[in-house]
């Protein structure tokens, strides 16, 4: 049977049964048997930070010692495996620290870990706040025979912003060891071997105490910046610039399905809704990659709009191609975010459909007010839990998608009533016959005064009748 036709409960089990195989994933890859310290395994094995953008901001273009950005910017750091051990690597993990700057996580693990040959991802906190301080990252090549990976450059990247006032954090990269940090920066090399990366110093770090580290950054967040001209290392590959597509070339649509009016059948601006009124929201596909997609995200703020959650996220994802349905409310509140593929493991089906994609129910609230929804996009540079559609390998990239739609809550007009039935006009002058027994309402009035008349109808019939007999007998 194919998966996209299976009864939605059957696959809500394979779902559940899914998440439990994740979940074993992440232990091992994780939980493996911790072995002495093989650091010498890795020879000249080592993992350390860059900033992927904004470009420029830093002392060298590869591997810097220090960043300068404004408050508050937003930026991308990538941990990277620099000469990766001989025999190649089966999983990564890795901890970041990041002290008072603030961490902005996706949606879903996967979507920070870039290491090309993972497969079971994890990430602790499962559900950050970005204010911890650390995040830990997991992957694997496979939960069971593993293959090796030789790959060699970013495995983990993460958004992370400025904080608002001029500030100095020194990120750090705690390195493994089997006894004090079995969780700590490392790979795991066949059979099953934890390997650390080399250690350029010893930092004390709050709740971790002193440890090694692979590697330290130092982040400025000053008011003003000082100009930076990058200190060549070496041959240098240009990276190739991830493209964005022109403006229009894929988007997705927000538009009201029932409960309200808009000023457009298909991507209005505006709805009304009444006061206190619940209506649908859908998000549509209507200007879909040409190429076609493979996972959909859809991250919508949404105001002071009340947020109904259906009981399951496929209950919302309407998607047809939709295979692994998920959904989460971000520590903000006001921002939802859900996403799909169309498989749980590769390979993964191409999706070209067109049309509704997410149905949500949200509800005005008691005074009367216009409010924003915004689809907030996807941003390359940082790799942000943004809407898109994720693209078919071998590219894998996203196309961002945005729109904003305008809901007015309003105060639904008062009915007129009906004017009462006009008075028929009366028989005689009157409106009533004083002469019959009974109510004198008009509608009344009609019957009696019709009853009446058939009487004397039939009594004028029926004496006529004698008359004539009686005539005949004369």
């Amino acid at each position: 049977m194919s998966f996209f036709t299976t009864p939605r409960a059957r696959l809500v089990t394979f779902l559940c049964a899914a998440a439990a195989l994740a979940a074993v994933a992440i232990v091992l890859a994780l939980g493996l048997t911790a072995s002495p310290d093989a650091s010498a395994a890795g020879s000249g094995f080592r993992m350390a930070f860059d900033v992927k953008a904004p470009a420029g901001v830093c002392d060298a273009a590869s591997e810097p010692t220090t960043c300068d950005l404004p408050d508050g910017t937003k930026f991308s750091l990538s941990v990277e495996v620099i000469d990766p051990p001989g025999s190649g690597y089966f999983g990564i993990q890795t901890q970041i620290y990041y002290g008072s700057l603030q961490y902005n996580p996706t949606a879903f693990a996967s979507a920070e870990i870039v290491w090309p040959d993972a497969l079971g991802t994890g990430r602790s906190p499962g559900t950050p706040t970005g204010t911890e301080g650390l995040v830990y990252h997991t992957a694997n090549t496979a939960s069971q025979n593993p293959p090796v990976s030789n790959h060699e450059g970013n495995i983990v990247q993460i958004s992370l912003s400025c904080t608002a006032s001029p500030s100095t954090t020194e990120l750090a990269l705690p390195a493994y060891d089997p006894v004090d940090e079995p969780l700590a920066t490392s790979v795991r090399v066949p059979p099953n071997t934890g390997v650390a990366p080399k250690s350029v110093g010893e930092r004390t770090l709050p709740g971790l105490g002193t440890v090694d580290v692979a590697d330290v950054l130092e982040i400025n967040c000053l008011d003003t910046l000082p100009t930076y001209t990058p200190t060549p290392t070496g041959p240098t590959a240009t990276p190739t610039p991830t493209p964005v597509p022109p403006e229009g070339a894929a988007d997705m649509d927000l538009t009201v399905k029932s409960g309200g009016t808009c000023d457009a059948p298909a991507k209005p601006t505006s709805c009304d809704v009444s006061v206190g009124g619940t209506f649908s929201l859908g998000v549509a596909a209507n200007d879909r990659p040409a190429e076609g997609y493979i996972g959909i995200q859809v991250r919508l703020a949404r105001g002071a709009l009340v947020y109904t959650a259906a009981p399951l996220a496929i209950d919302e994802l309407v998607w047809p191609d939709c295979a692994l349905p998920l959904r989460s409310v971000a520590p903000t509140v006001s921002d939802l975010t859900f996403a799909c593929a169309t498989a749980l493991l590769p390979p993964y089906p191409v999706s070209t459909f067109e049309g509704n994609l997410l149905d949500i129910a949200l509800t005005c609230p008691g005074a009367a007010g216009s409010h924003t929804i915004d689809l907030l996009p996807y941003e390359v540079a940082t790799m942000s839990n943004g809407a898109g559609y994720k693209l078919p390998d071998p590219s894998g990239e996203v196309v961002p998608a945005a729109d904003s739609l305008t809901i007015n809550c309003v105060v639904a007009p008062t009915a007129t009533p009906a004017p009462p039935p006009a008075t028929p006009a009366s028989v005689g002058g009157s409106g009533s016959y004083p002469d019959l027994p009974g109510p004198t309402s008009p509608s009344r009035d009609w019957l009696v005064a019709l009853a009446a008349g058939a009487a004397l109808l039939l009594a004028g019939l029926t004496g006529a009748r004698v008359m004539k007999v009686a005539l005949r007998r004369r």
